[in-house]
């Protein structure tokens, strides 16, 4: 899917005006035209759509699609066309700048969270380097995955975490630093990825975003250039703000491995980010849940699954204990 300069809020307001008007039965298809050549479009710009339906009510229907427009909260002019009334000069002009913006078979049911539907996912904008040598710049869009699986990569954790919604949690983390220096920097990427996962999932028992921020608190002690290793073969460098393992982004990414849906794919330099560090933590913890339920034969707590995260759920040695205790003591703390 392309963002024609606008922001992705912007497109799904202008789709859903169409889908106000328009059904899936309706047989029309609607173009963009006159694209700036600039990257985000500007406070006069003017965004351009023709419409072509052999609908007699065509021009009925563009009357209302106008005062829609004129009523929405899209902060550009509106202009409107009827395919089939533009003059020729002007048609063979757009015909060379037109993309398909709307047609019926677009419509579609995906999550508000996500650009791009089930079975694809975000490619931003980037250089493409054609066969014969030209470099063009390719827009954002989106591309179709081969295990049809919800996929989150890099690029989309981005977008995501910039949302109103993201921003907007149904439930708030707490701003106690916990006595670290740096322990509110993360509030709002701990609150809105929980808040995304437990949208997803839709658990009985949401996980509470102080339940993540706890676990931060003792894995890295909010420093995301953490690296450490606990020595057991196969494991691999645990890295970030909540130390997920080599072997453990393996499993998220793997297509044909141990989870069935909602993979979350990033190379070794992007796991390292806040961001993409905690989004996948959290979708880690979503797992753990399963396991950790296998492991009790019965539905765990939330601070249960932090143990099955840190593999100390069934142990009872000293330094599992311990870490016990560090972990309850820093949840309660947010409840002070």
């Amino acid at each position: 899917m392309r963002l024609f300069g606008l922001k992705k809020e912007q497109i799904d307001l202008v789709k859903n005006i169409f889908e106000s008007i328009f059904t899936a039965n309706d047989k029309v298809k609607i173009f963009i035209f006159g694209l700036p050549t600039k990257r985000r479009l500007h406070e006069s710009s003017r965004i351009n759509f023709a419409l072509k339906s052999k609908d007699k009510n065509l021009n009925q229907k563009i009357a209302g699609l106008n005062k829609e427009f004129e009523n929405s909260e899209l902060p550009y002019k509106v202009d409107l066309l009827n395919w089939d009334e533009i003059l020729p000069s002007d048609l063979s002009q757009i015909k060379k700048q037109k993309f398909l913006f709307w047609a019926p078979e677009h419509i579609e049911i995906k999550s508000p969270w996500r650009i791009c539907p089930l079975g694809e996912h975000w490619v931003r904008r980037h250089n493409r380097h054609l066969d014969t040598g030209t470099v063009v710049d390719q827009d954002g869009h989106c591309r179709k995955n081969g295990s049809k699986k919800d996929i989150l990569m890099g690029d989309e954790i981005e977008l995501i975490s910039n949302l109103d919604r993201f921003k907007k949690p149904a439930i708030m983390v707490s701003a106690n630093d916990l006595g670290f220096k740096d322990g509110n920097m993360f509030n709002e990427l701990i609150a809105g990825w929980a808040f995304y996962w437990n949208d997803i999932y839709k658990p009985d028992t949401p996980i509470h975003p102080n339940l993540v921020k706890a676990l931060i608190a003792t894995e890295s002690s909010f420093d995301p250039k953490v690296q450490a290793s606990n020595g057991e073969p196969g494991i691999g460098q645990a890295q970030g703000l909540v130390q997920l393992t080599e072997q453990t982004y393996k499993i998220l990414k793997n297509r044909k491995g141990e989870l069935k849906d909602h993979l979350v794919i990033l190379n070794t330099d992007e796991i390292w980010l806040p961001n993409n560090n905690i989004c996948a933590a959290i979708r880690w913890l979503f797992r753990k849940h399963e396991t950790a339920k296998k492991r009790l034969k019965r539905e765990p707590t939330w601070e249960e699954t932090l143990w099955e995260y840190k593999g100390i759920l069934n142990k009872k040695n000293p330094k599992s204990i311990a870490i016990k205790k560090r972990l309850a003591k820093f949840i309660e703390r947010m409840h002070e």
